[in-house]
């Protein structure tokens, strides 16, 4: 079940999502037809989609060269967002720290999503 709480920003919760922040819906939660229980109600609505800019992840990777020292260092940052996101707290949770330690350390640079 799906939780409706009406206002100006309506919003829709998934209890059982547990890796899912709060103001969004998993994928499967997303644009499905709804029936939101209240004396008024007529017809089914459908639940939000998530835009774009809310799933996905976005990579930082910074290049320090050292002339003097003849080295370079590459510091990467990679946060996940909604659909993403859930999915790696998901696998992180699931598989353990040990294992998904080993999975970042051991991933092909341009591997993404993670292998299961």
């Amino acid at each position: 079940m799906i939780v409706y709480v009406p206002g100006e920003n309506e919003l829709y919760i998934d209890p059982t999502a547990s890796m899912v922040p709060l103001r969004q819906l998993p994928p499967a939660d997303q644009v499905r037809l709804c029936l939101i229980v209240k004396p008024s109600t007529k017809k089914l609505s459908r639940s939000p989609d998530a835009v774009a800019v809310q799933n996905g992840l976005r990579r930082v990777r910074d290049v320090f060269i050292d002339e003097l020292n003849n080295s370079t260092t590459i510091n990467e940052t990679t946060t996940y967002v909604g659909a993403a996101g859930a999915d790696l707290r998901d696998y992180a949770v699931s598989a353990g720290d040990r294992e998904f330690r080993t999975s970042l350390k051991n991933r092909p640079k341009n591997d993404w999503p993670l292998k299961r």
